[in-house]
């Protein structure tokens, strides 16, 4: 930002003297010819304009305590093209004078990357994060980062960074969105926006071979910014969280959302009571089917998910306990041995008929 400023300073108002400096000083913009006669090279007004739009984007960065990033083009949107006392001309003209900062600042830059890239220590990876040789990978599944703190070059297999990335984005305790920023594996620092912005113009540069997932999609579109990509996107989180529960769920977690089916669709259904003791294997098999429709039915976002849902799990758990009345029943039986009886709680109906 301060060679930004340095340069539109010396393109757009040669004169302009810092105030932090040596007080609020303007200068007129004049050249010297042979005779040491001086002429204007700006009009009054355009030094006025020109030296408005230095004074306030030198203010914003004074003011910016937090080190946030400064948005340049604002500033010149407040202080020079919604200026009610800026001709038309005057506002070209600075515009122009913009666009070559703006111009020559990227140079600069372009050129300050490929130098320290160049000299970058290149890491010796041998292999993606799911130990597979990278000589056996296509190169045009491979994107090569460079990380600008540690000055270093590393190697990656393109599906590798789409799975982190979407699953730090995705990340929902207890299905709740709390989305995380992306971390590089080798470093576990979060990836730069410079480096984020180049796997997605790498991706969309070789769309042919590559779909752009949709909540990175989003992450790009919000600005990298997570709290505006959870409100625009924490339905579509959601049912990510859904999916995921329903395949990695441990077994413990599992047992408790089945005895949350059970009573929360009691009343839907008809449900037999089924006693805390009962064998949880058998549970989960008869079951662990029905999961991701009550999962959808009692957790999703979207209203007619949540419908369709509801109806169909409906539909199935009444086709189950038409075709297993007994399941999960207590039967007791009373037997004698050698004149001393006792009786023995049997676990009716693990032979649980298929809904298929």
């Amino acid at each position: 930002m301060a060679l930004l400023i340095k340069i539109l300073t010396n393109i757009a108002y040669p004169n302009y003297t810092s105030h932090r400096s040596v007080g609020l000083q303007w200068a007129p913009v004049v050249s010297t010819d042979e005779k040491n006669n001086t002429k204007p090279i700006m009009s009054t007004s355009e030094e006025l304009l020109a030296y408005t739009a230095m004074r306030q984007i030198e203010s914003n960065v004074a003011s910016n305590n937090t080190n946030k990033r400064i948005n340049i083009f604002k500033i010149l949107n407040a202080a020079v093209l919604n200026n009610i006392f800026a001709t038309e001309t005057d506002t070209d003209i600075l515009l122009s004078k913009f666009g070559k900062a703006i111009r020559l600042h990227r140079a600069l830059n372009y050129f300050a990357r490929h130098f320290k890239q160049t000299r970058a220590h290149k890491l010796d990876i041998q292999t993606d994060l799911c130990g597979t040789d990278l000589c056996e990978i296509p190169t045009i599944s491979k994107f090569i980062m460079y990380d600008d703190n540690s000055r270093s070059i590393y190697t990656f297999r393109i599906s590798d960074l789409l799975r982190i990335i979407k699953t730090a984005l995705c990340n929902s305790p207890s299905l709740f969105a709390e989305p995380l920023y992306p971390k590089n594996p080798y470093t576990n620092m979060p990836f730069t926006n410079a480096q984020l912005y180049n796997l997605y113009l790498h991706l969309r540069h070789n769309s042919t071979t590559f779909s752009i997932p949709i909540i990175f999609q989003s992450y790009i579109q919000q600005g990298l910014n997570l709290r505006s990509f959870v409100n625009e996107m924490e339905s579509v989180i959601r049912e990510y969280a859904i999916q995921d529960t329903v395949r990695n769920a441990s077994k413990a977690l599992r047992i408790n959302y089945i005895i949350e089916m059970i009573d929360v669709m009691e009343y839907q259904v008809q449900s037999p009571f089924i006693p805390t003791d009962f064998p949880k294997n058998i549970l989960i098999k008869a079951f662990d089917k029905y999961l991701m429709d009550y999962l959808e039915y009692q957790y999703s976002l979207c209203p007619a998910k949540r419908k369709t849902a509801g109806d169909i799990l409906t539909q199935k758990l009444s086709k189950f306990w038409s075709r297993n009345p007994r399941f999960g029943r207590r039967v007791s039986r009373r037997m004698q041995t050698n004149q001393v009886q006792s009786n023995q709680q049997v676990q009716s109906n693990q032979q649980v008929q298929s809904n298929q």
